[in-house]
Order: C-alpha cells, then sequence, then structure tokens
C-alpha cells in the first residue's frame, strides 16, 4: 500500500492525507511499517497535524477497551501550505478509536482555474 501511496505524494498540489496506518512514528523500536511511513511523508515533506499538538498533549488515538495499551496510529498529515487552527482527539463509543478532528487555513496563492464555470439547469425530457 505504502508503494502506491508513495507515487500519489510526487505532486505539486496541497495534501491532506489521513487515516488508520496501523503503526507508530516515534523513533524507539521502530518497525519496517512505521519507517517507511516516516520516510514518505518526510519526502513529501507533509508533517502531522496531531503530533503538532504538543509533547503533554494525550494524543493517542487507539486503546484497548479496559485501557491498558494505548497508542497513537491514526494520523493527519498535511502539505506546508495548510496552516493548523484547530485539532484534536475525541473518544467515542462505538469504536476502539478515537476520532481525529482537524481544522486548517489553505496559504498561499493559487492561481485562478480557465474561465467561469456555468451550471446549466435544463432539464431533459426521456
Amino acid at each position: 500500500m505504502f508503494r502506491v501511496l508513495r507515487m500519489q505524494l510526487v505532486t505539486s498540489r496541497t495534501i491532506l492525507m489521513g487515516g488508520d496506518f496501523n503503526c507508530t512514528v516515534d523513533s524507539a523500536g521502530m518497525d519496517v511499517t512505521s519507517r517507511l511511513l516516516v520516510e514518505m511523508t518526510g519526502e513529501a515533506s507533509l508533517r502531522d497535524v496531531i503530533g503538532s499538538m504538543g509533547p503533554n498533549a494525550r494524543n493517542y488515538s487507539w486503546s484497548r477497551p479496559d485501557g491498558s495499551v494505548r497508542s497513537r496510529i491514526d494520523f493527519l498529515f498535511t502539505s506546508p501550505t495548510v496552516k493548523p487552527v484547530r485539532n484534536s482527539i475525541v473518544a467515542v463509543h462505538f469504536s476502539d478509536h478515537r476520532a481525529v478532528s482537524f481544522e486548517g487555513e489553505l496559504t498561499g496563492k493559487f492561481p485562478a482555474g480557465p474561465g467561469s464555470w456555468k451550471l446549466n439547469c435544463w432539464k431533459t425530457r426521456s
């Protein structure tokens, strides 16, 4: 999966990529999948917007029902052109994963498209 995803990240477009990656990105004991995720996001200059909550934030996104094991395996990565405004990780009752919430603003200039778009509202008869 990461090979296909890695090819999609070679773009000049703004990227917002999130999901359950089933791996951590901390430096201690990284497995192959974790290393691939770190390399892939680094190559695309993506930043971990939930990780930017700070070292004291409760930012784990998955836990066992009894709370004995917790980890952050759900991530949201953005291009540098996305400025984080708010983010949070919220517990939900229907899953062992927490909801990842993010609000951001696009920065920089975006080129206009090739003219205006018009909706054709004519109905056709069958």
